[in-house]
Parts: C-alpha cells; structure tokens; sequence
C-alpha cells in the first residue's frame, strides 16, 4: 500500500500538534508511516487520523491507526467466539462466516470439534481464551487482510442444452 508522503506527513502533523505540541524525532515518524504504510491504503489512513483526532486523548501507537479504521482486536476475537458459538447454539457447521483470524484462533483452540464437545465448561473457557489470543495475536501481526471477511463464492448452475 502505498500512502502521497505529503498527505502522511500533514496528518502526522495534526496529530503530533494536537498530542504533543512539539515536532518529534523524523526517525520515529519514519517507523510509523513503516507501519501505516504496511497496513492501510491512504483513505483507511486519513479515516484513523480524523477518528484518533477526534476520539483519543493520548498519541496514538502504531497499532491504534489500523483499530481506528478496522476495530479493537479483542473486541473482534470477542465477536467472532460469539459467532461461532452462535453456530454452535444453531447446529451449524458451516464456518464460512471466519475470518482468516477467526479460522486460525479456531485451530489454536483446538478445532472445531474442540469447541462443538467441549467436556467441560473449563475446557470451553480454555478453549475461548486461546482463541481470543490467537485471534488478537494474529489480527496485530497480518494487519486488516486477517480481518478480512472471506469470500463467499456464489457458484452458479451451468446448463448444457446442446447449444
């Protein structure tokens, strides 16, 4: 993703003269546009700038730029377990709806089998914190495209009628 320098550094700005007041170190500007760079395209950027401005009441870190524009990680990894328990609740073992996120903290909570027949509500809840964290973990690490809803591929019926 590849965000007009120009744009990055006024935004920056507002926000260092809005938090701090004073200009801070290029070099630690440079690490955050590294990672802005990695994880937004310059319309998510200039969104999480307008919402920290608006919202926050410390300088933000890295991470809080991609929660701006995408959510909290836990509160998601929260979600997506209500979901899946919801599945669950439901009979369905459709798990179309994961996120990549959401499938990874799945295997980290030892599968799907693990969560439909937990023995135990202690198992449950060990099996729901480990997904949690695995979610959280992995949302912090791949960014946006591990939140991602997956795509739903719509197959359509093809007929042959000899034309």
């Amino acid at each position: 993703m590849s965000i007009n320098p120009e744009v990055l550094a006024g935004e920056l700005e507002i926000l260092v003269n809005r938090f701090h007041g004073h200009r801070l170190l290029d070099v630690t500007l440079d690490r955050y546009a590294e990672y802005i760079e990695a994880h937004l395209t310059e319309a998510e950027f200039v969104r999480a700038c307008r919402v920290i401005f608006d919202n926050d009441r410390y300088w933000p870190a890295p991470a809080r730029f991609v929660e701006a524009v995408h959510g909290n990680a836990r509160e998601l990894a929260t979600e997506a377990w209500a979901d899946v328990q919801l599945a669950i609740k439901e009979g369905s073992t459709n798990l179309d709806f994961l996120s990549p996120a959401g499938r990874q903290a799945l295997r980290a909570a030892g599968g799907w089998q693990a969560v439909y027949a937990a023995p135990s509500e202690i198992a449950l809840d060990r099996a729901r914190r480990a997904f949690i964290d695995s979610f959280e973990l992995t949302a912090k690490r791949d960014g946006p495209k591990a939140l991602e809803a997956p795509d739903v591929l719509q197959l359509e019926t093809v007929t042959h009628d000899g034309q």
